[in-house]
């Protein structure tokens, strides 16, 4: 039996990636390469708090915290990489 589960909340995860090549004087080649990871700054939130305290109402629906993970590749802080390559 196979169960398909819907995960409760929103996990967003997104790379990218630019590359420009250029030959100069047949010989000589340049690379230019940038890697970006969550390059739209996307981030993944806790869930809020769903308990209610009526004499403390400030605390319903508050954000707990955040599920970002520590890697840039999985939603975390933005990362870029740059890289140039000459060769011959």
């Amino acid at each position: 039996m196979v169960r398909i589960s819907k995960p409760d909340k929103r996990f967003a995860c997104l790379k990218t990636k630019t590359l420009a090549e250029a030959d100069i004087k047949e010989r000589y080649d340049l690379q230019l390469r940038a890697d970006m990871m969550n390059p739209f700054h996307i981030f993944n939130l806790g869930p809020p708090t769903t308990t209610v305290d009526f004499k403390n109402p400030q605390t319903f629906g508050k954000l707990t915290g955040s599920n970002e993970p520590l890697s840039t590749a999985w939603g975390g802080q933005p990362h870029i990489d740059l890289m140039v390559r000459f060769s011959w």
